[in-house]
């Protein structure tokens, strides 16, 4: 970007900034709040009305029971897994990962056999 472009384009972003600026101060300058004549007025006698503390939003104890009930199952639940269950499942990640760089380095051997003469 030539030179005098290059300071005609800040000089152009520094104005535009300035009459944002110039904008958002004047908006906040000529805003005027409500008029206290246009808010309800409250009477000053009536009924008593007790005043509301942050005790009345408090959650109630046990409320874990009322917002999740016992589930309904289709059948009865199992009974837990015992290790002799798992047993047939297990695998060793120890093993996993030395069969597989086994297997890796089985790959890579025969390629370098491969391309001697």
């Amino acid at each position: 970007m030539p030179e005098n472009r290059r300071n005609i384009f800040i000089i152009g972003s520094a104005a535009g900034a300035l009459f944002c600026l110039c904008i958002i101060i004047a908006v906040v300058v000529l805003y005027e709040p409500p008029r206290p004549y246009d808010l309800p007025v409250l009477a000053e006698e009536g009924p008593y009305i007790p005043r509301i503390s942050a005790y009345d939003f408090a959650v109630p104890d046990e409320v874990e029971r009322f917002l999740s009930p016992r589930p309904v199952y289709f059948r009865e639940p199992g009974s837990p897994w015992t290790e002799k269950d798992t047993r047939g499942f297990w695998e060793d990640p120890r093993e996993l990962a030395a069969s597989v760089l086994k297997r890796q380095n089985r790959i890579k051997l025969d390629d370098i056999l491969r391309k001697v003469p």
